[in-house]
């Protein structure tokens, strides 16, 4: 039943190490653990029925709208896809009513109910380990190129590519170089030399030298090494340029 004395909430956020990929499904299961309301979205879709919505798509956290909980024991399930970029990742709530700004409330471990039979109290937190990624040993991943090729000729259409790729499982900032080679191996160009932590990194490239001359066409490797705790990681991908 509704508890009077409580003013409910109606909008939920939750923190994302990077970008969300896309809020599935947001339903609402009364005490009895009947469906109140659900919605699943489709990609970029913000507005379903029953009065759930995608309230905010940011680069750390998401949050989404739904009519107004008050009642005790009332389930919100929200199911999205999101990276994870270390082992431990820890993915934080905060519920909050929109007639209130400045209030909210944080969600910490053991607050959500048994989802099932075979629930385990240890896993119902707010923390996600995955093993996967020590056993990888990978420190780059999702390497994007766009467009590719390229065509930095000065008419507004490609003339540069965007590059995009994440790095993960590091415990401290780590040395990050992103370089051109040609295929013979012979270092062309370095696009960007840092430190960076875990996380969603892009830049672009003109297609110019540190001397401001345009590169030949032709096909290049553009390689991204990443200096971690227990070695070094190499993605490399091959980058056409046309004019």
């Amino acid at each position: 039943m509704d508890s009077p004395d409580l003013l409910g909430f109606d909008t939920f956020a939750i923190t994302t190490p990077i970008r969300v990929e896309q809020v599935e499904q947001v339903e609402i299961l009364d005490a009895q653990g009947q469906l109140v309301a659900s919605h699943a979205f489709a990609q970029g879709d913000t507005a379903g029925g029953s009065g759930l919505a995608i309230n905010t798509i940011a680069e750390d956290h998401f949050s989404v709208r739904f009519p107004r909980i008050q009642a005790d024991d009332s389930l919100l399930k929200i199911k999205f896809r999101a990276s994870v970029l270390a082992f431990s990742t820890e993915f934080r709530g905060q519920a909050s009513l929109s007639s209130e700004p400045g209030s909210f409330q944080n969600v910490t471990s053991g607050n959500s109910a048994n989802l099932g039979d075979e629930d385990q109290p240890t896993r119902s937190g707010t923390t996600v380990l995955s093993p996967s990624i020590i056993r990888s040993e990978r420190l780059i991943d999702a390497l994007e190129l766009t467009p590719n090729p390229f065509t930095p000729n000065g008419d507004g259409i490609n003339d540069q590519v965007a590059i995009t790729y994440n790095i993960l499982a590091l415990t401290k900032a780590g040395a990050v170089a992103v370089r051109l080679y040609d295929l013979s191996g012979r270092l062309v160009h370095t696009l960007q030399q840092t430190a960076l932590s875990n996380g969603r990194y892009a830049l672009s490239w003109d297609g110019r030298t540190a001397d401001g001359h345009l590169v030949p066409p032709g096909v290049y490797l553009l390689g991204i090494t990443v200096a971690g705790d227990q070695g070094d990681d190499l993605r490399a991908h091959p980058l056409s340029v046309a004019y």
